[in-house]
């Protein structure tokens, strides 16, 4: 065998491994929440999708029709049940989500029913509901799709640039955190990834396309590609862009016919998988703003888009989205995946290849300019750029800036980090560089490896739960937080059926009603609550990571944490759990006190404090609320009444 010949083996051994690996990373837990739907966005999709039925309309005319049919998301069918939830009946919904996802994962499920696959050979932890299989089958098709991310990047980089870059560019993806996370849920960013890469896949074939025949093909798949990405997240409309800039490059000044073609291959892809987005106006109209003007808007699709648009630029405050004001536009982004969704190592080489490569093509395209010299790998690469940079600049400038938002450029990111390693640095620096690759991968393995052990740990929300059944008598007050996670949970555990309903609950609404909202009157609602409550449940940092950091925004609640912490509600701390990033005796949590300016109470401390446990930077709230929250029960010990605790605040 020549030396050839077993390098390129042990090159297809070492993608095999790292492909097993990047497999089991994503499917290792993937009931990781014990099926009690801790993610509400995928909670909902879930709900919509065990409405969707593929069959059972008597003809096409009720299968297209808004209101009979059963495969609208913006529509819940007359009559229909599904075992163990409660489903609305002939009413209008609000979906602010891509469809082709939601189709993909009903129809995964439904394929396992079909071909009898049993519940023992999914990783359940009882027998389910179809509500908890749908969600399982479908976080196992996000994370092949995430899979197929993986494979693509490579092929985009060893077109590009070389197997190595490419290869490198894979390893990392394999590994990323964010990505791992991501593909634990049943929502689109991974699917929305998978076809935005799909289409850069296809764009950058035309570009390097020896024949016309293959020219033409390639952009088909990217259009085709575009279509389905828009039908997984609007976001994916910016891909028009780099679109237009490959047929200029292609066709130049008759750019224009084949770009009707490949509209409507984008528009047909779209209309297709997601056909009620163009069929259904019948959703209730609602008042929105598109360039500052109203408009009543009562096509559901477009509804939806105004709604989440409003959202993600701020013109809507909601309490779940105010974590981000005061927060730094485009530095907060990428400071959060530094420090969580890449780790420090692989971030700091990411974002450095994109800043390279940018002034690299600031510089080259001036000279082709003059020399009308183009290469046709540098086109090709820079058409992935007229992707990254009005995409990363456009969502990290949003006033939300939820970190899943950055995973559509992040393969990119890891490609120009990847070429800036082993291609761009000077020959004699090139070693170096290839050591430097060894180690980051390493060290960003171990990372995931870390994470991934959250999901061998019980979810902080079911150890809770348990507790409160096993330790608080049925009739006590227990005090929850409105925007925060309903506890304890609905349990059935070892032949014995727990209820939440056994408790008294009351809520506490400290995130709504900011500014001159956050009144009197609203403390005093809360006050007389917290009066007659025996405990108090804090889920997460959702309430105190904000409010206590907003004083300008909640003038007289934001003291309310720093009292609590600091015993002087009469509250006191009896439990405290999480579930840290654990890699043999080392862990690891985030910080989730110090950006709100508090300092634990003892007790929590204690706990964070055990040996072996570090305690990181503060993260993204959307990184730790769903799959790693900490979790603080205080029993109310001192019976302060409402008037004795407003005195706290007003005296």
């Amino acid at each position: 065998m020549s030396n050839q010949s077993a390098q390129r083996i042990l090159n297809l051994l070492i993608s095999l491994i790292i492909l097993i690996f990047a497999f089991w990373l994503r499917t290792s837990g993937l009931a990781w929440d014990h099926l009690r739907h801790y993610h509400p966005d995928e909670r909902y999709i879930s709900w919509v999708a065990s409405s969707i039925e593929f069959t059972g309309h008597e003809n096409w005319s009720d299968l297209l029709n808004p209101q009979t049919s059963r495969f609208n998301p913006y529509y819940w069918p007359k009559g229909q049940t599904t075992e163990g939830i409660v489903v609305p009946f002939d009413q209008n919904r609000n979906f602010a989500y891509g469809h082709l996802p939601l189709y993909l994962g009903v129809g995964l499920t439904r394929l396992l029913e079909q071909l009898a696959i049993p519940w023992e050979s999914l990783p359940m932890p009882n027998e389910p509901l179809e509500f908890d299989y749908l969600t399982v089958a479908s976080r196992f098709l996000t994370a092949l799709f995430d899979m197929g991310s993986i494979v693509l990047l490579f092929l985009i980089g060893r077109r590009l640039f070389s197997p190595l870059v490419g290869g490198f560019a894979a390893a990392l993806l394999a590994v990323t955190v964010m990505h791992i996370q991501l593909s634990h849920f049943f929502i689109s960013d991974t699917y929305l990834t998978f076809f935005i890469v799909l289409t850069v896949d296809g764009l950058t074939r035309a570009c390097l396309a020896s024949s016309p025949g293959a020219q033409k093909r390639a952009l088909a798949v990217g259009a085709i590609a575009a279509g389905m990405a828009i039908g997984s997240k609007f976001s994916a409309v910016l891909l028009g862009l780099p679109i237009l800039i490959t047929l200029i490059f292609l066709y130049q000044r008759r750019f224009w016919r084949p770009a009707l073609g490949v509209a409507s291959l984008t528009l047909v892809a779209f209309a297709l998988t997601n056909p009620f987005a163009v069929l259904d106006f019948s959703c209730p109209p609602e008042d929105a703003q598109i360039a500052g003007q109203p408009l009543v808007i009562t096509h559901c699709y477009l509804q939806n888009i105004a709604r989440e648009s409003a959202m993600v630029r701020g013109s809507e405050a909601f309490p779940f989205t105010r974590q981000y004001d005061n927060t730094t536009a485009i530095v907060y982004p990428i400071v959060n995946q530094l420090r969580w969704g890449m780790g420090w190592p692989m971030g700091l080489i990411a974002f450095a290849g994109f800043a390279v490569i940018m002034g690299t093509y600031a510089v080259d395209g001036l000279r082709h300019w003059r020399e009308r010299k183009v290469d046709k790998k540098w086109v090709a690469a820079g058409v992935i750029l007229t992707w990254v940079i009005p995409y990363f600049f456009l969502t990290t400038t949003f006033q939300v800036k939820f970190m899943r938002y950055l995973q559509p450029v992040t393969p990119f990111l890891l490609l120009f980090g990847s070429w800036l390693l082993l291609e761009a640095l000077p020959l004699r620096w090139r070693t170096g560089g290839k050591i430097a690759a060894v180690i980051v991968w390493v060290m960003t393995a171990l990372y995931a490896l870390a994470f991934t052990g959250i999901y061998r740990q019980p979810h902080p929300w079911q150890a809770l739960s348990i507790w409160v059944y096993e330790q608080i008598p049925a009739g006590e007050t227990i005090a929850i937080e409105l925007w925060d996670e309903t506890l304890p949970s609905n349990l059935s555990q070892q032949n014995k059926a727990w209820v939440r309903s056994s408790y008294q609950m009351v809520e506490l609404n400290w995130l709504s009603r900011a500014y001159a909202a956050d009144d009197e009157r609203k403390l005093r609602r809360n006050l007389e609550n917290l009066a007659a409550a025996d405990y108090w449940i804090v889920a997460s940092n959702r309430n105190y990571g904000v409010v206590s950091r907003l004083p300008e925004a909640y003038p007289i609640t934001h003291q309310v944490y720093e009292k609590l912490f600091r015993g002087d509600l009469g509250y006191v701390p009896v439990y405290v759990g999480d579930r840290p990033l654990s890699l043999g005796p080392v862990q690891l949590t985030p910080n989730r006190f110090a950006t709100a300016g508090l300092e634990p109470p003892e007790f929590v401390a204690e706990h964070l404090s055990q040996t072996g446990r570090l305690i990181g930077p503060a993260a993204d709230e959307s990184f730790t609320v769903y799959d790693q929250p900490l979790v603080i029960v205080f029993f109310n010990q001192e019976r302060l009444s409402a008037e004795e605790l407003q005195r706290l605040f007003i005296p």
